[in-house]
């Protein structure tokens, strides 16, 4: 008798540790993960991939993580936007993702679906908003406008500014090109109005250039330049 008791003890244990395990939560799937910098119309690509991927699974949402290196956070915040374009672009609810910035010391791009009640992915060294690293000690080129766009058309004026405003210490370039001095000049005023009415940025706190194209024949050649200084 004692022996059937350990036995159908034995049994009911291994039972209920199956049921637990069946009943286990659920996991992130990690959909697409790359490091190398892909050119637009590769990521983009990947992008639709993904977004047909959460359309085959409408139960559950998706997470973008953008590892960036430190020193090139700006390039996380300009994915962001492009990623937000191209949703919209491809009617698609930017409610069900969720975009992640995060510093790393090498750059690498993650698509997580995640199903109900499944956590989400860990992601450590978080970024949000516009704060810059102090490693970055060279003025760059943070974004730039031109006629041709082979991504979505994102608001690089207010990725800039958001730049400015976030590290008050930085200055800005602006470089206009156009077929003449005027119009090149018409624009720059188009464009410090709007930081300084819009984003509250200084005039003070930058510099303008205006110049005619450099190759006239070349529509892809940047139309505005817009330089961060530290």
């Amino acid at each position: 008798m004692r022996t059937f008791r350990i036995s159908l003890i034995t049994f009911l244990l291994i039972a209920l540790a199956c049921v637990a395990d069946g009943q286990s939560q659920p996991k992130p799937v990690l959909v697409d993960e790359y490091s190398y910098r892909p050119a637009c119309d590769d990521f983009l690509g990947r992008l639709d991939g993904f977004l047909s991927e959460l359309r085959d699974h409408p139960e559950s949402t998706g997470v973008i993580v953008l590892r960036n290196t430190p020193s090139e956070r700006s390039l996380g915040a300009t994915l962001s936007a492009i990623i937000e374009a191209w949703m919209d672009f491809r009617t698609f609810n930017r409610g069900r993702i969720e975009i992640v910035r995060a510093d790393a010391d090498e750059a690498s791009r993650q698509f997580w679906r995640i199903p109900p009640g499944a956590p989400k992915p860990s992601v450590e060294r978080l970024v949000s908003g516009f704060q810059m690293s102090d490693l970055v000690t060279e003025p760059f080129l943070l974004a730039d406008e031109s006629r041709v766009h082979i991504c979505p058309e994102i608001d690089d004026l207010r990725i800039f500014a958001g730049f400015l405003r976030d590290n008050p210490t930085a200055r800005g370039n602006i470089v206009v090109r156009d077929r003449s001095a005027s119009m090149a000049r018409k624009n720059a005023t188009r464009i410090l109005k709007k930081l300084a009415s819009t984003y509250g940025i200084s005039r003070r706190r930058l510099r303008v250039f205006v110049t005619n194209p450099q190759k006239p024949s070349d529509h892809e050649e940047p139309i505005v330049e817009y330089w961060y200084l530290p």
